[in-house]
């Protein structure tokens, strides 16, 4: 199994909900991982973002979400600038660490929000890998362990055949297969989704290099 870096972020909301709305990130958090599963090292912090972002009313939902603190982003945030070295020190740490790539649950979404919000992965010391939550697709679909895709996620992914899983349904198979992923008490924070999903990673890798059978719907 690849000794990995997951990288999660927690946002003021998710874009277009409601319309015109454009989220930003507001918590960073990342786990190392060597190849047997074990967490080498850690490390979370806040973004810092303008009034106009934290005050912003429709960020309302995400902060009850997270039960993340406006005043903790104001006084304790890192500057995007700042924010940066941070994470491509820890992306140069996991590298020397012998980890191989980074990696997050749902990659489209986390690494297009950092990008947006002037952050630059690829100057970092690690490639990106294989986005999980496409890993546990390929393998949870020709099992029978998800529906097929949409007809609007077909005429918009024609290769796709299955439906993208939620992290619920990933934990739920892999734990059923034997795994015992536990959901932490930081749910909804970078840090903790960060760990359960270096846990959801590490199974899938393991499940992969099994031979497999056809298996029931979740």
């Amino acid at each position: 199994m690849k000794a990995q870096l997951i990288l999660d972020t927690e946002t003021t909301g998710l874009d277009g909900r409601p319309t015109g709305f454009q989220a930003d990130v507001i918590e960073i958090g990342l786990v190392a991982v060597d190849s047997g599963g074990g967490e080498i090292f850690s490390d979370a912090w806040f973004v810092r973002q303008p009034d106009a972002v934290l005050d912003d009313p429709r960020a309302d939902s995400a902060f009850r979400l997270t039960n993340i603190d406006r005043d903790l982003v104001r006084e304790e945030g890192l500057s995007v600038t700042d924010s940066q070295v941070r994470l491509l020190g820890a992306l140069q740490r996991a590298s020397d660490a012998g980890v191989e790539v980074v990696r997050a649950f749902n990659q489209g979404f986390d690494f297009t929000m950092l990008t947006r919000n002037g952050f630059d992965l690829d100057a970092g010391a690690l490639p990106r890998g294989e986005c999980i939550m496409l890993a546990a697709m390929d393998l949870m679909g020709p099992l029978g362990c998800l529906p097929p895709a949409s007809e609007w996620v077909r005429r918009n992914n024609p290769d796709q055949q299955w439906k993208w899983p939620r992290l619920t349904e990933v934990v739920a198979y892999l734990n059923g297969k034997g795994h015992a992923i536990q959901w932490t008490e930081g749910h909804h924070r970078a840090l903790g989704d960060a760990r359960l999903e270096a846990a959801v990673a590490h199974a899938l890798d393991l499940e992969a290099a099994r031979p497999h059978q056809m298996a029931l719907p979740l």
